[in-house]
This record gives structure tokens, C-alpha cells and sequence, in this order.
């Protein structure tokens, strides 16, 4: 698999996440990363995501989340694409990239 950069690079695509945290259904929930890589989502509650140190991919899901993304190459999404609506599901999320993102 090959992966492409904001410069229009290609290479191979080498992230290995070895976490996967994920909020539960609730109203608010806080999903706290590791160091490592992680994989982290939201769930349909308003969630504040700490993502930490490691190459994260963060989904924020709905609910109106928060993002912090912090050392390493970080990928943030704070809404959820739904394709039977055309559009995108999700409240008003805030991210926060952290130094380097």
C-alpha cells in the first residue's frame, strides 16, 4: 500500500498502531492515548481526546468533541462522514494540533 503527502509524494505507507482505545457511549467521555501509536474514536457523546506522543489517527465521531493531537505525525478528524446523508455527521469540534502537526 502506498500513501501520498500534502506535496503530492508517494510512499510506502508504514504506520503500525498497536492501540486502539475508544470511548464509550455516554454523554461526556475522555479517551486518553499512550506513547505509542494509537488509534482513537470518540463515541456519540461529546469526547476530549488526548492523542499524546506516537503517530495517532484520531476520529472524534459525533458529539461535539475536543482534539489534542501532540508529539509525533498525527492524523485528526473531528467529524464522522456518513454517506447515506450526503454529508457529514458531528457537532462542532475543536482540534488542536500540537507542536509539528
Amino acid at each position: 500500500m502506498e500513501s501520498q503527502d500534502a506535496n503530492g509524494n508517494y510512499g510506502a505507507f508504514s504506520a503500525v498502531f498497536l492501540d486502539v482505545i475508544e470511548a464509550t457511549d455516554g454523554d461526556t467521555t475522555t479517551v486518553d492515548g499512550t506513547d505509542a501509536n494509537d488509534l482513537l474514536s470518540g463515541g456519540e457523546g461529546s469526547d476530549i481526546i488526548y492523542a499524546r506522543a506516537g503517530d495517532d489517527l484520531v476520529a472524534g465521531e459525533l458529539g461535539d468533541d475536543i482534539i489534542f493531537g501532540a508529539a509525533g505525525d498525527d492524523t485528526l478528524r473531528g467529524d464522522r462522514n456518513s454517506s447515506r446523508t450526503g454529508g457529514t455527521i458531528g457537532g462542532d469540534d475543536l482540534i488542536y494540533g500540537g507542536e509539528g502537526n
